[in-house]
C-alpha cells in the first residue's frame, strides 16, 4: 500500500538516510576524500569567482529565499544555454556563489547559515521554480557543505572557509584507498558528479584496503565502535 507522508517528513527521512551513509562509512572509508583539481583538469577547468572569493554570507532563511527569488530572471534567461551546453553558465555560477546558495548547510562556525531542513528546501524550491537543473546543482553543493561539520576544523576551514566552495562527487564508496607514507593512494571510478564542471573540490569515497598474508588486498574490517559489538 502506498504511504503518503508530508514532504517535510519525506525529506527528513532522506536526509537521515544520507547521514547514516556518511556515519556508516566513517570508520571503514576514507570519509569525505576530497581533492582539488590538478594537472590537465585544472588547466582545462574554467575559473569561476565562486572558486575563491567570499560570498555575501547571508545567514537567515528569509534573505536566502529572497536571493534565490531574485535570481529567477537570470536563471530563466540561461535555460536555453543550460540545455544546449549541459552545464550552468559561468556568469550564473558566479551569481549563485555571490548569493551564498552553495553553502546552505555550511555550519555557523564557518559563518554559514546552517539552515534547518524545511528552510533549506524552501530556498531550493525558489531556484527550482526557474529551472530544475540549477536547483539540483545547488542542492548537491549545498548538501555537501554539511561535510564541514564532520572534518577537523583546520581542514574544514581550508576547504569551506571562503563560503563559496562547491563540492561535487559521490558518497558511494566505490574507490579503493591504500595506505602509503603521508596518506593514501587512491584509485577508483565514481559515477555521477553533478556540478563538477564548476566545482572547487571533488569528493570520492573509498574503502581502505589492507594487505593480507597472501599479498592480496582486501577491505579493512568494519569498525563497530560504540555499538557494543
Amino acid at each position: 500500500m502506498l504511504k503518503i507522508v508530508p514532504i517535510e517528513h519525506a525529506l527528513s527521512m532522506q536526509s537521515c538516510q544520507v547521514a547514516r551513509q556518511l556515519c556508516d562509512c566513517r570508520n571503514r572509508c576514507v570519509g569525505a576524500s576530497l581533492a582539488s583539481p590538478a594537472g590537465d583538469w585544472a588547466e582545462r577547468k574554467p575559473a569561476f569567482r565562486a572558486d575563491t572569493g567570499p560570498s555575501k554570507k547571508l545567514v537567515d532563511a528569509v534573505s536566502l529565499i529572497e536571493a534565490a527569488r531574485e535570481l529567477a530572471p537570470k536563471i530563466e534567461a540561461a535555460r536555453a544555454d543550460i540545455e544546449r551546453d549541459r552545464q550552468i553558465p559561468r556568469t550564473l555560477v558566479d551569481a549563485i556563489g555571490d548569493a551564498g546558495l552553495f553553502g546552505l548547510w555550511l555550519p555557523k562556525a564557518f559563518d554559514g547559515p546552517e539552515l534547518n531542513l524545511v528552510d533549506y528546501i524552501r530556498v531550493i524550491e525558489e531556484l527550482a521554480r526557474a529551472d530544475g537543473s540549477v536547483a539540483w546543482c545547488a542542492t548537491v553543493a549545498a548538501c555537501y557543505s554539511r561535510i564541514a561539520g564532520y572534518l577537523q576544523p583546520d581542514i574544514a576551514l581550508r576547504i569551506f572557509g571562503g563560503g563559496r566552495t562547491v563540492v561535487a562527487g559521490t558518497i558511494n564508496p566505490t574507490g579503493k584507498a591504500f595506505t602509503v607514507d603521508g596518506g593514501y593512494r587512491v584509485t577508483g571510478r565514481w559515477a555521477y558528479g553533478s556540478g563538477i564542471l564548476h566545482s572547487t573540490w571533488t569528493l570520492g569515497n573509498c574503502i581502505v584496503q589492507i594487505a593480507t598474508d597472501r599479498g592480496e588486498d582486501r577491505a579493512a574490517p568494519r569498525n563497530r565502535r560504540g555499538r557494543g559489538d
